[in-house]
């Protein structure tokens, strides 16, 4: 392999005006340069191992003295240019360019390139594959939309959550939970998990817990991408996830009657994916999260089959609460229920806050 700086050709041609070059792949683009007319094309949506693929290319003479180099893209950000995509290009010839990315690779070849040799290089990028790794304990994926306009994820560490079940939870959702947790290791098994209930009672940190529990790889969707669920570019990049865990928080407008709904299709959309032709393919589970009152939800989602289980959370037991206020050190004793928001962020009648809570760790639930 021989590296090389980057540096296309400048060539000065009406395709510029015609195809809008900015939203083609870098690979494309550099082909463009190259060659001054469109490639053809073939993507590969898995990760690549660039070293196990230079070693490979180097075993084939026809692909051995491909020069290549490292390409990054940069935009002008507030306070110094940021990274909106990187490459490492090879060319074997001015038309016939591989670009491998951190989110796949792309072959671009033009009309003089004998197939044969497209079908060689294609069977080496697949043995090159990268296996999946295991999700990290802590970690979940948020989906997002790129700088180019497409779904990605960005990866991110929940906070550690010392979360005792027996402490923190009434007793019906401790017997519950071993089910809860069946379920989503089950690599066959697709559906709905809705946990609703009032503010502060524990959703969100037993959503910690679960992340925690299991090794399953959980995406989280922010309300701006599943208010937009039936974006024409959604389902294509939520199939590459197969297995995955999607989690909707506080997404009760997402779940309204279709005909009270400014969602409708993004609804059908989460029916397909949990119980619909899409689910029995990708085995997605779903947990719903929200606030309002049950009936407020669109019958067809409370459908047996659909739905795994629906759990609502409440205000711990007198018993619960009283103990756990004791594990916390919190001098008092109650007679009626209390959330954990309320348990733990305990303050004294005249609003100053209580010795003891400055040693309580402050949650969001």
């Amino acid at each position: 392999m021989k590296k090389e700086p980057f540096s296309p050709p400048n060539h000065n041609h009406g395709l510029f005006g015609i195809l809008n070059l900015e939203q083609a792949t870098l690979t494309k683009r550099y082909f463009v340069w190259m060659n001054n007319y469109f490639p053809s094309g073939r993507v590969y949506k898995f990760d690549v191992d660039i070293k196990k693929l230079e070693i490979e290319l180097n075993k084939i003479p026809a692909f051995s003295d491909a020069k290549d180099f490292d390409q990054r893209v940069y935009r002008e950000g507030r306070m110094k240019p940021v990274l909106t995509e990187e490459a490492t290009i090879f060319r074997f010839k001015d038309d016939f360019i591989l670009g491998v990315f951190s989110s796949g690779s792309e072959i671009a070849f033009g009309k003089e390139i004998d197939l044969n040799e497209v079908e060689i290089l294609s069977k080496i990028i697949a043995a090159c594959r990268k296996k999946n790794i295991e999700r990290k304990v802590h970690e979940f994926g948020m989906v997002v939309k790129n700088e180019y306009g497409n779904f990605d994820v960005n990866n991110f560490t929940v906070k550690k959550n010392k979360n005792n079940l027996k402490s923190f939870y009434n007793d019906d959702l401790v017997n519950l939970n071993p089910k809860i947790i069946s379920f989503l290791k089950n690599k066959n098994a697709n559906g709905l998990l809705m946990l609703h209930g009032g503010v502060g009672t524990g959703k969100t940190s037993y959503l910690r817990y679960l992340i925690q529990s299991t090794r399953v790889p959980f995406l989280y969707l922010p309300q701006e991408i599943f208010q937009n669920l039936s974006d024409p570019n959604f389902l294509p990049f939520i199939a590459e996830r197969k297995g995955s865990v999607i989690i909707l928080e506080d997404c009760e407008e997402l779940l309204r009657p279709r005909e009270f709904s400014s969602s409708a299709s993004g609804i059908s959309t989460l029916l397909n994916l949990s119980d619909g032709l899409l689910g029995d393919a990708l085995k997605m589970k779903i947990i719903c999260t929200f606030n309002a009152d049950v009936r407020n939800i669109d019958p067809a989602v409370l459908r047996k089959g659909r739905l795994f289980h629906r759990y609502e959370f409440g205000p711990l037991s007198v018993e619960k609460t009283n103990s756990l206020l004791r594990d916390l050190k919190v001098d008092l004793q109650v007679s009626s229920r209390m959330t954990l928001a309320e348990i733990f962020n305990y303050h004294i009648e005249n609003n100053a806050e209580n010795e003891v809570d400055w040693k309580i760790r402050k949650v969001g639930f």
